[in-house]
C-alpha cells in the first residue's frame, strides 16, 4: 500500500509541476514560449485556461491526500529510521547486560571457593 501511494504521489507531483509550468501567469509563463499569444490560448488550443485550472485543482487535491496518507502510514509503521535504530541499540545493550549478569553468576557458581591454606 505504501509503495503504491508513493508511486501515485510521485506521478501526481510531476503532473502538477508540468500543469503549473504550462499555465500563463501575470507575466506570461512557459506557455508564451510555446506560442501562447493571449491569456486563453496555449499550444493545446483555446480556452485551455479553464481546463488547466481544473486540472491544477484536482491534482493539488490528490497531492495533498497522498501526502497525508503517506504521513499517516509512516507514523503507524514505527516512526523514523533513527528512532528504530536507537531502539535496536538499546535492546542489544540490555540483552548484553542481562547476558553479562547471567554469565557472571554462572562463573561464580561453577568455581567453588578455595579452602584457605594453613
Amino acid at each position: 500500500m505504501y509503495a503504491f501511494l508513493l508511486v501515485i504521489h510521485v506521478i501526481v507531483s510531476l503532473f502538477l509541476i508540468f500543469i503549473i509550468l504550462i499555465q500563463s501567469g501575470k507575466g506570461e509563463g512557459l506557455s508564451d514560449v510555446f506560442g501562447g499569444g493571449s491569456s486563453q490560448t496555449t499550444i493545446f488550443g483555446s480556452r485551455t485556461g479553464n481546463f488547466l485550472t481544473k486540472a491544477t485543482t484536482a491534482s493539488a487535491i490528490i497531492f495533498m491526500v497522498t501526502c497525508l496518507s503517506l504521513a499517516l502510514i509512516s507514523k503507524r509503521s514505527g516512526g523514523s529510521v533513527v528512532q528504530q535504530e536507537l531502539l535496536k541499540e538499546q535492546t542489544v545493550e540490555k540483552m548484553q547486560e542481562m547476558m553479562g549478569d547471567k554469565q557472571a553468576a554462572e562463573e561464580t557458581e561453577e568455581t567453588p571457593a578455595q579452602p584457605a591454606e594453613k
